[in-house]
Parts: structure tokens; C-alpha cells; sequence
């Protein structure tokens, strides 16, 4: 058997019933990273709802009046970054102006390509907002690949933001110190033999702008 479970469900189609089965049977588990709240156990993640509104607010500081938002289909992660982002403009609002959805089980960059050879133009954007760390990646590939220049702001861990194509602004998530609380929260569980709380703990994101580096 198992001491205790730390899970972070890689779609929002997780067998959520099975989970919490798992969590009834009193086996220690703490979910971080991704969450749902139908799960009966301690959920640790980072506000995604702020890093998207953190962004909207960068963008809209900027000026920038026409902005292209890149999401993936099937994330709880993108939802909540998109949700957070609008949160920032008035539904009569002309700065954000359009959207597109990618399959993750497709290969991104070429949905990228088909895309803007079929039906966008670059031109027609003064920035980009990507709502996940590939997706940041994905874009900055693409126009590298393209040798054109656009303003692009997304999710990115990466410790070398600063040197990639176009220097994005980045939202920052604290993985380590979500790792680390979503770690204690188990073995506190595990040493007092008791089920973890319900509950769920948001930790703050930070933007990182490397245009200025």
C-alpha cells in the first residue's frame, strides 16, 4: 500500500469520482497544482485567476488596443487565466478582439500556421496573450520562424525568459512553493494520521517583464 498521494490531474477530465473514492477510503492525498472543487480534499494551486489579470493589466498600461488571446482547449489552468484576463475589460471595450482555442493533441505550431495562412494576420494584432507556459513557447517559435516582432505576454517558468525571442513579458507561477506546501500538507496528514482539510489554497503569481533587461 501507500503512505499518501500527491496528484495534480493532468486535464479537467480526470475521473474526479474515482479520486474521491481514493480520498474516502482515507488514504492522505493532496491534489496541487490543477484543482476541482468536487474533490473532498486539501488543493493547492496557483491564482491563475491574477496571473490573467496581471497580464490585462500590463497590456492595458501599455496602450495596447488590439490583442490576440491564445488558449487550449480542455485546461482548467487556461480557463481561469482567460477568465481573470477579461475580468479587465468592459464588455464594450476595444482593446481585447479576438480569440483562438488549440488542441493540445495536435501539434501546436502547425495549428498556428494553418491559422494564420488561412484565416488571421499578425498585422492586425499589437500583442499577444498566451495562457500557458508551450503556448507562450509555441508563439515566440512561430514568429522567430516568421522573423517578425510582436509584444508577447504569457505563462512561462522558464529561468531564462529574458534571453528568448522578442523578450516576453512573463507571468511567473511559484512552483516550488507550491511543491513545498502541497508536500507539508501530505506528510502532516500522514504523521497525525487524519484526512486532510477541504480546502484550497491560492498562491500569488508575479509578472516579470523582461523587455527591460
Amino acid at each position: 500500500g501507500v503512505d499518501g498521494l500527491l496528484i495534480s490531474p493532468s486535464f479537467d477530465g480526470a475521473n474526479i469520482k474515482y479520486l474521491n473514492q481514493v480520498i474516502e477510503e482515507r488514504i492522505p492525498t493532496v491534489v496541487f497544482d490543477r484543482i476541482n472543487e468536487q474533490l473532498n480534499t486539501s488543493q493547492i494551486a496557483s491564482d491563475n485567476f491574477l496571473g490573467g489579470k496581471m497580464a490585462a493589466e500590463h497590456i492595458l498600461s501599455k496602450g495596447m488596443k488590439k490583442v490576440l488571446l491564445i488558449g487550449v482547449q480542455k485546461a482548467w489552468l487556461s480557463k481561469e487565466r482567460i477568465r481573470g484576463f477579461l475580468s479587465c475589460f468592459p464588455v464594450d471595450t476595444n482593446n481585447y478582439s479576438h480569440s483562438i482555442f488549440l488542441d493540445v493533441e495536435l501539434s501546436l505550431l502547425e495549428q498556428l500556421e494553418v491559422i494564420f495562412d488561412r484565416e488571421l494576420s499578425l498585422t492586425d494584432f499589437d500583442a499577444i496573450y498566451a495562457t500557458t507556459d508551450t503556448l507562450t513557447l509555441t508563439v515566440l517559435r512561430f514568429l522567430k520562424r516568421l522573423d517578425i516582432y510582436l509584444p508577447v505576454i504569457g505563462f512561462c517558468n522558464n529561468d531564462f525568459s529574458d534571453i528568448l525571442y522578442g523578450q516576453p513579458v512573463t507571468i511567473i507561477q511559484p512552483s516550488k512553493d507550491l511543491g513545498e506546501l502541497a508536500s507539508q500538507k501530505l506528510l502532516s496528514a500522514i504523521q497525525n494520521k487524519e484526512k486532510p482539510n477541504q480546502e484550497i489554497i491560492y498562491l500569488p503569481t508575479h509578472l516579470k517583464d523582461n523587455s527591460y533587461h
